[in-house]
């Protein structure tokens, strides 16, 4: 009787689940149906942030329509640069993606990264047809790039280099929709996103509410970068930990999307972890601790008034400690401390002190440290390569404290600090089995270094100087205040 009862109740297990399993059979074969029909990329998933206005194509085909080149109506904020538009069996085709970092700036492509490493690359192996393709977008923050690297996909690129995460706060935007979601409800977006049959549904239902602007609770951002400071509008800069948490999300947001999209089109990526200047470059705007008391503060204002002006390092370390005691996220405070450390021979305490500084600068133009450690862990779970160029200068620089011995501003490498990322860069490529360097390779490189440089006339080391003089004003929320260009560089 007992054995009855079990088959029954083994019987009707297996009818719930043929049951369960018949119902959701349609879901299963419409999935099937549209990963072969190709639709629902992630190249085509909706944005849960933030929309554009319009995003218009980075390339375009030139008259002859033998090469793509960047499109006319981008070049205010990238330089020109091209590719063939048939690409040959013996071409190996790589994408710099980016900022300004990896356009040159103050410079530009000619002394980028993306340059030392074509030139690296032709030395190593002299086989290969090598195009290294500057994109690099003045100001372009991650969810800019996010557009791009889609359109790049469709150019058969063998490789793209994605160095990104100074910019993320450069806009103005806000974050209604999903700052107050939690982590359960975040998850399952990550796991729906996933579904080819969802992003279709969601694109097209994301589609119709564009284009009848309505679009939920998004943020729609203007076609190309509208930063503040390009408005000198430094004072709008404020204390806002709910937007820096924000922002910060949606930079791990569109570096898992970029990262899915490169793994699904099979597409090599390498990350690289950029650089700031610590030690010798002050906050840009400093302010107390929102939950310092207006008597702390005044406190805190006069005491690194006085350690500015004291004569003697005890006297100002003292000062200092005593404002820290009172408020110790005071970016100035930090900084100055940091510069006190240093002079003691504390190189890690002073190292401490300058990243504190950088992370409560009220006004962010260099990547956070919670930015740095989402893109470190990102590239661990995904196995994406990563080339640490923060690492790589911080071993360059006396005591380990980056500073101008190697960048040329908060955020730019020199000429020769970009040599430096370029040769990394290829060395990680070796070690995934792209090239092997051929025997007295690098004595041709550095030939083909000498020859590049010699064709650069002064004109191009004036306009970067001057171009640098613009971006210390920029930063000081100044901008406009002089004519930040020179005649153009040819192209």
């Amino acid at each position: 009787m007992n054995a009855n009862r079990s088959i029954s109740s083994s019987r009707r297990t297996c009818f719930r689940l043929a049951a369960i399993l018949l119902g959701i059979m349609p879901f299963i074969l419409l999935e099937v149906l549209v990963r072969m029909a190709g639709w629902g990329l992630p190249r085509e998933s909706y944005d849960p942030y933030l929309g554009f206005e319009s995003i218009q194509p980075l390339f375009a085909l030139d008259d002859q329509g033998n090469h793509y080149q960047i499109s006319e109506s981008r070049l205010d904020f990238f330089r020109p640069d091209r590719f063939p538009a048939h690409k040959t069996d013996r071409t190996y085709r790589i994408f710099c993606l980016g900022g300004s970092t990896v356009q040159g700036r103050p410079y530009a492509i000619e002394t980028a990264f993306s340059s030392w490493l074509e030139l690296s690359l032709q030395a190593a192996a002299p086989e290969q047809q090598w195009e290294v393709i500057n994109c690099g977008g003045i100001s372009y923050a991650s969810y800019r790039l996010l557009p791009i690297l889609k359109e790049l996909s469709h150019y058969q690129p063998d490789l793209i280099i994605l160095y990104t995460g100074h910019n993320e706060f450069l806009e103005d935007r806000t974050y209604p929709e999903f700052k107050n979601h939690s982590g359960p409800t975040r998850f399952f977006h990550r796991v729906r996103s996933s579904w080819r049959t969802v992003n279709c549904c969601r694109q097209l239902w994301y589609r119709q509410q564009d284009q009848q602007r309505v679009t939920s609770s998004r943020v729609i951002m203007p076609t190309e970068v509208n930063g503040l400071l390009d408005q000198a509008r430094l004072q709008d800069y404020q204390r806002d930990p709910q937007w820096h948490h924000d922002v910060i999300k949606h930079y791990q947001f569109n570096l898992q999307q970029m990262i899915q999209l490169t793994q699904q089109e099979k597409i090599p990526l390498i990350l690289v972890n950029p650089v700031s200047n610590l030690k010798d470059c002050p906050p840009f705007k400093v302010a107390c601790g929102a939950d310092v008391t207006k008597a702390d503060r005044q406190q805190v204002e006069r005491l690194w008034q006085q350690a500015q002006q004291s004569s003697t390092l005890a006297a100002q370390m003292n000062k200092l400690q005593a404002a820290k005691s009172l408020d110790p996220d005071h970016a100035g405070v930090q900084y100055l401390l940091g510069r006190g450390y240093q002079a003691r021979g504390q190189f890690e305490q002073a190292k401490t002190a300058f990243l504190i500084a950088k992370d409560q600068d009220v006004c962010p133009l260099r990547m956070l440290e919670s930015m740095h450690e989402i893109l470190l862990q990102i590239a661990r779970q995904t196995q994406t390569p990563l080339v640490d160029a923060r690492q790589l200068l911080e071993s360059r620089s006396s005591q380990r404290l980056v500073g101008d011995e190697v960048l040329l501003d908060h955020v730019h490498p020199t000429i020769e600090a970009h040599q430096w990322i370029a040769e990394a860069l290829l060395e990680q490529m070796v070690e995934l089995n792209i090239l092997s360097g051929r025997e007295g390779w690098k004595t041709d490189r550095t030939q083909r270094y000498r020859q590049h440089l010699e064709k650069l006339d002064e004109a191009y080391y004036a306009r970067g100087k001057q171009r640098l003089e613009g971006l210390r004003l920029w930063t000081q929320g100044r901008a406009g205040e002089q004519n930040l260009e020179l005649p153009s560089d040819s192209p």
